[in-house]
């Protein structure tokens, strides 16, 4: 757990102890001004508890393949295929993460390469751990962020969220129903 986790336990903990050393005194009159001071010190609590949880700054896995790695991305444009999710007639651009050995192995195209498609609503850096783990093992691993399709994308210096018609079509799939629909 990241050193910040700690400050926010701390702080919710000295939080919560002076709600009950004001509660158990009675310091403060006015009925209103307790609910406000009630409510502020329960927001804050929760908010860094679920800071906490979700972001529990834990340090990343060890490799255990004999290469070191690096990484990049890369942004790719397809002149020969329009964007279909804009009308402006602009080509398809695509997000690629991209991690490899950092090894003379790669120059000389000894090191094979995966390619990891995500699925839907997800992002291509949703697996950085094994991405890391398979270049430190000699592979090239190019993760693709499908644009409109990805949880969100970045080309161009801006960010592309999911596509709401992409999304309701997810949502109104029936994959038990219309097995040729799910695999085309």
């Amino acid at each position: 757990m990241g050193f910040q986790n700690y400050i926010f336990i701390a702080l919710s903990l000295i939080l919560i102890g002076s709600l009950v050393v004001l509660a158990k005194q009675k310091t403060i009159k006015k009925v209103w001004l307790k609910r406000l001071i009630n409510t502020v010190v329960i927001i804050a609590v929760v908010i860094m508890g679920l800071a906490v949880v979700l972001f529990p700054d834990l340090p990343s896995v060890k490799t255990t393949g004999v290469y070191a790695y690096t990484s990049c991305r890369l942004e790719l444009t397809d002149e020969s295929r329009i964007e279909s999710y804009k009308n402006d007639g602009s080509s398809r651009k695509l997000s690629v993460l991209v991690y490899y050995p950092d090894t003379n192995a790669l120059q000389n195209g000894d090191c094979p390469l995966i390619v990891f498609s995500h699925g839907g609503i997800s992002y291509s850096a949703s697996n950085i751990s094994l991405y890391k783990e398979l270049a430190s093992h000699g592979y090239v691993v190019v993760s693709i962020d499908h644009t409109y399709h990805a949880l969100f994308t970045k080309i161009d210096g801006k960010t592309t969220f999911i596509d709401s018609g992409y999304m309701k079509e997810l949502n109104t799939e029936d994959s038990h129903t219309d097995i040729e629909k799910l695999y085309s």
